[in-house]
């Protein structure tokens, strides 16, 4: 995970009991993360449920195996560095591993980009809001045929895309984007460009770089793990 900044606070005003986390141990890849999810907190120890893949399976951890800790609060990520201290096995088997220090605020490493061609539908949008709820809108000025586009994904990560459009985007400018990866559909997913790239200037083509914006860790989280399936695929194809 990339650090932003240490805290200087408890890390147990962040850690709480039943929160889902993502466990790295160093020793299997910085890219290798599993499931896993608080249980229990004591004074010395956090105890958690055995780390898995997204398919279920167990891995192996031996005692003094360190490992990296990301969570979600408050739609912000942290982490933590740990170490496990030990097993149990009652009421059920878990992990134990050293409580933390310090914590620090963190962009995770796991928004690492993915190639894929894949088609969207999107429309500019601006933010308002309607009894202090927020609402996307059409922007006044524009006209519909201005409002609506096109085109196709060209990398994706858990933060954001990779887009070419039939029409030309402006930076700053908001949208919500509609698409499938595999069999899930996602629609209406809020973005904001970012970033502007001359792919072709004799064809005045352009590539744009747009980070999910206030986006649902629900659905970021459903995006993450389609990376991750698609990372697998394109190492068995030797692609990667």
């Amino acid at each position: 995970m990339d650090y932003i900044r240490e805290l200087d606070i408890d890390p147990f005003e962040v850690i709480e009991i039943g929160q889902k986390i993502l466990v790295r141990p160093p020793k299997f890849g910085e890219k290798s993360f599993y499931y896993s999810n608080i249980q229990d907190i004591t004074d010395d120890l956090i105890l958690i449920s055995v780390p898995s893949s997204e398919s279920g399976r167990p891995i192996g951890l031996r005692m003094g195996d360190l490992l990296e800790v990301a969570l979600t609060k408050d739609k912000k990520r942290y982490g933590f560095f740990s170490q496990v201290m030990g097993r149990r096995l009652e009421p059920f088997f878990m992990l134990e591993i050293r409580k933390p220090g310090k914590i620090y605020i963190a962009e995770l490493r796991e928004y690492f980009r993915v190639p894929v061609y894949i088609p969207y539908r999107a429309k500019i949008v601006v933010e308002t809001y309607k009894e202090g709820k927020l609402e996307y809108t059409f922007p006044k000025e524009l006209t519909l045929d201005k409002i609506f586009f096109k085109g196709h994904i060209h990398d994706i990560s858990g933060g954001g895309v990779f887009i070419t459009a039939d029409k030309k985007l402006e930076v700053g400018t908001l949208f919500l984007m509609s698409f499938s990866l595999k069999e899930e559909e996602f629609r209406d997913i809020p973005c904001k460009v970012v970033r502007r790239h001359i792919l072709d200037r004799a064809k005045e083509k352009e590539g744009y770089g747009a980070k999910f914006h206030n986006i649902d860790e629900k659905v970021r989280e459903k995006i993450i793990k389609f990376c991750f399936a698609r990372q697998r695929e394109l190492r068995r194809e030797g692609k990667l």
